[in-house]
This record gives C-alpha cells, sequence and structure tokens, in this order.
C-alpha cells in the first residue's frame, strides 16, 4: 500500500446564509488540498474541497466523519476518489 488518495467532496451547509461559517468550521478541523465554490442555485451554494489522505483502511471514513461532525454542514458527498503521486 502506501502513498495518497485525494477524496473530493461537496460539502452543503445547513443554512444557505451560513456557507462562509460552515467554510470556516471545516477548515479550522481539515486542511483541504484544494477548493471552491459551487453556485448550486437560489442562494445555495456548496464547497468543493479535495483533501489528500493515506491510502489506508479507514482514513477515507475518518475524514468523512470529521466532516459529518461539523455542526454547519447539512450533508456532504464524496465525488472521486483518485490515488496520488
Amino acid at each position: 500500500m502506501g502513498g495518497n488518495v485525494a477524496v473530493k467532496c461537496r460539502i452543503i451547509p445547513k443554512e444557505p446564509e451560513k456557507f462562509e461559517d460552515m467554510k470556516k468550521e471545516v477548515f479550522s478541523k481539515l486542511r483541504p488540498f484544494s477548493y471552491e465554490t459551487e453556485e448550486i442555485g437560489f442562494g445555495v451554494k456548496a464547497l468543493l474541497a479535495t483533501f489528500i489522505v493515506p491510502d489506508e483502511e479507514g482514513q477515507q471514513e475518518k475524514l468523512e466523519s470529521t466532516i459529518a461532525s461539523c455542526e454547519t454542514v447539512d450533508s456532504h458527498y464524496v465525488l472521486e476518489v483518485s490515488l496520488v503521486g
């Protein structure tokens, strides 16, 4: 094994007007490799964030659990998982 994987997630806030608060909370617990804001519509935004985690059993679940533990997060979805050099 060894190496790392990139996990790209879509993270949606509980309240659309609290998007920046959600982003700050997520970033206080996790350090994204990259991120962008996605306009979903009707004033709703999602955070698209890519995190680098070790390619080891349980690491992706740990990442998802940390995201879910954020009080300002309504839901999150893993969009893509890929090996990185």
